[in-house]
């Protein structure tokens, strides 16, 4: 949760758009490195709002390092699908 929280505060939802695309979600995939280094960052499922689909893998990269992983997760990465998704 924090880390979704870090993204989040990061993300800044298209205030352009029309209302009415509520609804509409982008999927960014990533990897975080023991260190909380964010890589590889994809989008995986685009929206069809291109506008959108930038600010979600903005958000992502602008949240650059993340916190390091907790030493009880012994691997040496976490691969990470995030949801993002308008409100209005």
């Amino acid at each position: 949760s924090e880390v979704r929280d870090l993204i989040t505060d990061s993300w800044e939802e298209p205030s352009w758009l029309s209302s009415g695309t509520g609804g509409a979600k982008a999927v960014v995939v990533f990897r975080i490195t023991r260190d909380g280094t964010v890589a590889k960052v994809l989008l995986a499922v685009p929206s069809g709002m291109t506008a959108l689909d930038k600010s979600a893998v903005q958000a992502v990269e602008a949240a650059n390092p993340l916190p390091p992983l907790p030493a009880e997760f012994t691997n040496e990465y976490l691969d990470v699908n995030l949801e993002f998704a308008l409100t209005r």
